[in-house]
């Protein structure tokens, strides 16, 4: 996923915090420094992952992968200090939290790109100038869902249309987690067929389904929610009515 002048990608599996950052590097990346308020909220909606934070060269100094320290105004939750069994930091939609860095969780790398560097090469002395195309951010320009209320067994279909110069990459988020492009999610029985996103009820509860569209200018995003039931809930629940 681009957003401003990083790419990011979410893992679909989990690892301790160590592995997930030789992960990053492999890839020639690093785990997620979070730079901006806009990037915050652009991360929280990826779910609880791995970021490039943690105290294990000092107990009790937060640092980024890339060495600057964490200043106080970015502190979502305190640092526990219990010995330094916890020295990574895991971000979530509730905040952050330090856990164990031998836990399982997914991550989040960001690979931040010269953009101006790459400009310069194209525009360099003896090459042609290329058009200039206005940039335009990403809007949604169309977000449905077949239903808002799914019985368990059946699947609800979601349509997510954007537009943008240049034109927007949409990808789908279910319950914080993003799903490729024609491949199944076992565990959360959400699947991405033909640029729409399938959503089967297999357990009860509430859903959480995000259509994600960016470019080079920026991202936009629309969320809704969507709740699986049983029969035997709709006769304890939803229709208990005053008599």
């Amino acid at each position: 996923m681009l957003h401003d002048k990083s790419l990011y990608r979410v893992s679909t599996t989990k690892k301790g915090w160590r592995a997930s950052r030789e992960d990053c590097q492999k890839r020639k990346a690093d785990l997620v420094v979070i730079n901006s308020r806009e990037e915050l909220a652009f991360v929280r909606l990826m779910g609880s992952s791995w970021i490039g934070l943690s105290d294990q060269e000092k107990e009790g100094t937060l640092k980024w992968v890339d060495g600057t320290p964490m200043t106080s105004s970015w502190r979502h939750v305190k640092p526990r200090d219990d010995g330094g069994a916890r020295d990574c930091v895991v971000a979530g939609e509730d905040g952050w939290s330090e856990e164990p860095c031998n836990r399982l969780h997914h991550w989040i790398c960001e690979k931040v790109l010269d953009l101006d560097h790459l400009e310069a090469e194209r525009n360099k002395e003896g090459s042609v100038m290329p058009t200039e195309e206005e940039e335009e951010a990403p809007s949604i320009t169309e977000f449905h869902s077949s239903t808002h209320v799914l019985p368990v067994g059946q699947t609800a279909r979601y349509t997510c249309h954007a537009g943008g110069t240049p034109e927007p990459t949409v990808e789908w988020l279910h319950n914080g987690r993003p799903l490729e492009r024609d491949g199944t999610d076992d565990q959360s029985e959400a699947w991405v067929e033909r640029g729409f996103l399938f959503i089967r009820g297999g357990r009860y509860g509430v859903n959480t389904v995000c259509c994600m569209a960016s470019n080079s200018a920026g991202t936009a995003n629309h969320s809704a929610e969507l709740l699986v039931f049983g029969k035997s809930w709709i006769q304890g629940e939803m229709f208990v009515v005053d008599v």
